[in-house]
C-alpha cells in the first residue's frame, strides 16, 4: 500500500525504480532479542538466526541502512557467548565496499555521544556498506556497572563502530528529541529517537510538559518527512499511566514506529488522534507463549520519497515454528457420556447435593458443571489433543540455508494450549510437558489453565479476590480473564506493565 503523508499529492511510489536517486529504502525491525534462551540446547541460536536473515534481506535488498527499534539483546548484561555471535553477525554484514547513498546534516555529537562522536560510515579507518541505527529498549537499557556512567549494551557494540546507537536521554526529569537529519537526493528524513524509559514515568513526564520535539524546520522549500521510532507500552489496557497515548505524539509526524510490542502489526494504520501513520513490526523471535507471539513474523522495507512513503512487508522464514490453541476440556465428546450422566437429576432442578442450580456454584463464584473426571482422563484428552496439534505444525523453508546460524531442530515447534478445565482437575504441568520433550521446543510451559463463567453465573473472584458481579457471558463465551496459573500467566514480551 501507498500512503500519502498530510495534504501532498499522491504519486505512484511502486512505479518508480527501486534504485532512485530521491528514495530512501531502510529496513524497519524491533525486538530481536539476541541471546534469548541462550542456555537452551535447542532454542539457543533462534533469536540469531532470525537476525542474521535480517541482514541478508537488508543486503539483497540494497537498503540504504537498517533501523532497529530497540530490544537488540534481551539481556541487560549479554553472555559473552552472544555478545561473540552479535558482533561477529555485525561485522559480516555491517563492512563491506558498498557505496553509502545518503548523508546525514545534523550535530552527529547530539545523537551518538562522545563514545561515538560520528556516525559509523564516516570513520576514516572503516568501510562500511550497511548503516545500522538503534535505540535501546526495556531489556537492554543503560545500566551502572562501574565507574559513574550508566552504560547499555548498545554502547559496547557501538564502540566496535559496527553500528550506531541514538535515541538516548541523559536527564532523568526533561526529555528532548532531537532529529537526525538524513538526506538523499531531494529526500530529506527527520529522524527522531527515543529510547525506553520507564512508562509510568515517561507518562508523568509528557502529561506535565517535559516532553519536548525540536521539530526539523524547512529546509530550502524542500519538507521532511518525520519519522519516529520508540520502545514503550502502547495504550493496549495495561493502564492510563503505564503508557504512551497517541494523543501525546506530535500531529505533524509522518510515521511513528513502535517497538516493543511484539505481535506483528507491520501494515501501517493511520492514528486516531493524527495525521500520521503506525507501524508496529513486533518481535522476531517468540520470547513468551503468548497469543500475539503466533502471529507470523514480519520485518518491513519503508521506501520514502518526498514526503510520501510505502511500506513493503517481509515475511521473516528462520522463525520457529509456534501454535497457540484455545482448548476447553467440557466441549470433548469423550466427556460427553459422563456429562449426560451427571446432569440426570437436573432434570428435576436439583444438582448431585440436591441443591437448587441457582445455588450450584463453585467456590469461586462460576456455575458448577454436572461432570467429572479423573486426572488421568484428563492428562489423556490433553495429550490427544497436543500430538495433533504437533502434527499440523508447518515447517518453513528457510530462504538462506546457507546462513552461519540456522534454527536447531528446525522440526520442533513452539506449542501453547489455554485450557479451559472448569469442572476438570488439573495435570501437574511439568511431568506433562516431559511426554513431549522430543517433540515440542517448549515442554515446559505448553499448558496454559483457564476457568470460565456462564451467564447464569452471578459472582466472580478475579485473581486478587475481588468480587465482580453480573458478568453477562453467553453460554459458549469464555472469560480467558479467569487465569488461575500464578506460575504461567504471560503478559506480552514478559513486560513491564
Amino acid at each position: 500500500h501507498t500512503h500519502t503523508a498530510a495534504k501532498d499529492v499522491s504519486f505512484a511510489m511502486a512505479s518508480s525504480s527501486s534504485d532512485d536517486a530521491d528514495v530512501i529504502k531502510v529496513m524497519v525491525a524491533t525486538d530481536t532479542h539476541l541471546g534469548f534462551c541462550d542456555t537452551d540446547p535447542v532454542r539457543c541460536k533462534d533469536s540469531f538466526a532470525a537476525f542474521e536473515e535480517v541482514l541478508r534481506l537488508s543486503k539483497e535488498r540494497s537498503v540504504d541502512f537498517v533501523l532497529l527499534g530497540g530490544d537488540l539483546f534481551h539481556e541487560n548484561k549479554p553472555t559473552r557467548w552472544t555478545m561473540r555471535n552479535a558482533i561477529a553477525l555485525l561485522e559480516k554484514h555491517a563492512l563491506g565496499d558498498e557505496a553509502v547513498g545518503f548523508e546525514i546534516l545534523s550535530d552527529q555529537k547530539l545523537h551518538f555521544g562522545a563514545g561515538a562522536s560520528r556516525v559509523n560510515f564516516e570513520h576514516p579507518h572503516l568501510s562500511v556498506g550497511l548503516p545500522i541505527f538503534s535505540i535501546h529498549g526495556n531489556h537492554d537499557e543503560p545500566s551502572r556497572e562501574g565507574g559513574t556512567e550508566a552504560l547499555a549494551a548498545l554502547d559496547m557494540v557501538a564502540g566496535t563502530r559496527l553500528l550506531n546507537y541514538f535515541g538516548r536521554q541523559n536527564k532523568v526529569d526533561d526529555v528532548e528529541i532531537t532529529p537526525l537529519i538524513l538526506r538523499k537526493g531531494s529526500t530529506m528524513v527527520a529522524l527522531y529517537g527515543l529510547g525506553n524509559i520507564r512508562d509510568e514515568r515517561l507518562n508523568r513526564m509528557w502529561s506535565k510538559g517535559h516532553v519536548t520535539f525540536r521539530k526539523a524546520p524547512e529546509k530550502d522549500g524542500v519538507e521532511f518527512f518525520h519519522v519516529f521510532v520508540l520502545h514503550q507500552n502502547r495504550d493496549l489496557g495495561r493502564g492510563v499511566k503505564s503508557c504512551v497515548h497517541e494523543s501525546f505524539i506530535p500531529r505533524w509526524m509522518n510515521l511513528v514506529i513502535w517497538g516493543h510490542e511484539h505481535e506483528c502489526k507491520i501494515q501501517p494504520w493511520q492514528s486516531g488522534v493524527g495525521d500520521y501513520y503506525l507501524t508496529q513490526p513486533g518481535s522476531s523471535v517468540a520470547t513468551s507463549p503468548a497469543a500475539g507471539e503466533a502471529e507470523p513474523k514480519h520485518v518491513g522495507i519503508l521506501h520514502i520519497k518526498g514526503t510520501q512513503f510505502k511500506l513493503e512487508p517481509i515475511r521473516l522464514t528462520m522463525v520457529r515454528p509456534f501454535i497457540f490453541a484455545d482448548y476447553v476440556l467440557a466441549d470433548d465428546e469423550r466427556f460427553a457420556s459422563k456429562k449426560k450422566k451427571d446432569n440426570k437429576r437436573h432434570d428435576d432442578g436439583l444438582d448431585d447435593d440436591g441443591l437448587d442450580d441457582d445455588e450450584g456454584l463453585d467456590d469461586e463464584g462460576l456455575e458448577e458443571p454436572r461432570m467429572r473426571a479423573s486426572a488421568a482422563d484428563v492428562s489423556e484428552a490433553l495429550a490427544d489433543k497436543i500430538s495433533a496439534l504437533v502434527a499440523s505444525a508447518p515447517v518453513h523453508e528457510p530462504r538462506y540455508a546457507d546462513q552461519t546460524f540456522l534454527l536447531d531442530k528446525p522440526q520442533l515447534p513452539l506449542l501453547r494450549l489455554r485450557v479451559n478445565h472448569h469442572g476438570f482437575p488439573k495435570v501437574q504441568k511439568a511431568r506433562f510437558g516431559s511426554l513431549f520433550v522430543d517433540k515440542v521446543a517448549n515442554p515446559g510451559e505448553i499448558l496454559l489453565f483457564t476457568k470460565a463463567a456462564g451467564r447464569k453465573a452471578t459472582k466472580t473472584t478475579t485473581k486478587k479476590g475481588k468480587s465482580r458481579r453480573g458478568a453477562g457471558l453467553a453460554d459458549d463465551e469464555p472469560d480467558y480473564d479467569e487465569v488461575d496459573d500464578d506460575d504461567d500467566y504471560y503478559y506480552d514480551d514478559e513486560a513491564d506493565v
